[in-house]
């Protein structure tokens, strides 16, 4: 039989890696907390009121990505693979190293700590941001039901074709098993919500499971614009 040819690799490429010096930040004792979620579960719009609510910075872990990848540098080249679809996935000891660099830009003395936005995505993520940055006090993890998911998707699709149902699924599916497989050795530390209830009463939860586990409480209530103007993204 003939072989199939493929750009497709994968290879995990292996980096040098820079030294990075967090006391200053660590001194702080600031406050971690890790936000996944599947597709369509809401992520985004909660991660953004906890920010303002409860005085945290986000760390956008795409965003760190995808703003490397535009670099001309070994790093830069490596992501452009990965988001093109020519690698499996970027190497764990990347991402935490862009997190660490987000955390030395960020701006503190205002804030009691961080969300990693969409982290971790691998199990040897999980593990080196605990042994080289820090402990995490709570991993809130977002889901529904899968028809709720794709419904959300589908209807936040801005392409002129419908999209397809089943890869839409499967792409919710892929999700499920990579970040069970991330957070599957810290489930002490996982609030698992399930958002099919309304906005505000999912953002009540969150910051319910944040207080209990922190102590933070929120810096203001909703207001009814607030309540009106909130969507699942």
């Amino acid at each position: 039989m003939g072989t199939i040819c493929s750009n497709y690799s994968q290879e995990v490429p292996t980096m040098q890696r820079l030294q990075y010096d967090l006391s200053q930040i660590l001194s702080l004792n600031p406050i971690f907390i890790w936000f996944v979620g599947l597709p369509g579960s809401g992520r985004k719009t909660h991660v953004n009121s906890l920010c303002e609510r409860m005085a945290l910075t986000e760390i956008p872990v795409v965003a760190l990505l995808v703003k490397e990848s535009k670099k001309d540098t070994d790093r830069g080249k490596i992501l452009r693979d990965v988001l093109k679809g020519r690698m499996k996935r970027a190497p764990d000891e990347l991402v935490v190293d862009l997190i660490k660099e987000a955390l030395l830009q960020s701006t503190f003395s205002r804030n009691n700590g961080y969300i990693i936005n969409n982290f971790p995505r691998s199990k040897k993520q999980a593990k080196l941001f605990v042994k080289e940055i820090k402990d995490v006090e709570a991993i809130i993890y977002l889901f529904a039901d899968m028809s709720t998911l794709a419904t959300r998707l589908v209807s936040d699709c801005k392409s002129d074709e419908p999209p397809d149902v089943d890869i839409i699924k499967k792409q919710i599916s892929d999700s499920a098993k990579e970040i069970k497989e991330a957070i599957s050795g810290m489930k002490v530390k996982v609030e698992k919500i399930f958002t099919e209830a309304t906005v505000n009463s999912v953002k009540l939860q969150i910051e319910s499971a944040i207080q209990e586990r922190t102590n933070l409480k929120p810096m203001q209530s909703l207001t009814e614009v607030e309540q009106r103007t909130l969507s699942y993204m």
